[in-house]
């Protein structure tokens, strides 16, 4: 997550840059695209800084789905729908 914060040349990272971005557009219909993330990191951090659509390489989702703490979590969230 460090690397995701580093400074870039122009001075702002790209999750400062989004989460700027989504305090402005706060309210508004307009969506935030982050695109080319390359790895499931960075697209938590896009997906948390305000970012409701990305674009990743196909083999990333499947990286996520096959996390062992994902793979718990949707377990855990399918029991939950099942038994309240």
């Amino acid at each position: 997550m460090q690397q995701l914060l580093q400074q870039k040349p122009d001075g702002v990272h790209g999750i400062t840059h989004t989460k700027q971005i989504a305090k402005l557009l706060e309210g508004s219909p307009t969506r935030i695209l982050a695109a080319s993330l390359k790895s499931p990191t960075e697209a938590v951090a896009a997906f948390t800084a305000g970012a409701s659509r990305l674009t990743l390489p196909i083999e990333v989702p499947s990286l996520v789905t096959e996390d062992p703490h994902s793979i718990r979590a949707v377990e855990q969230l399918d029991q939950y729908q099942t038994n309240p």
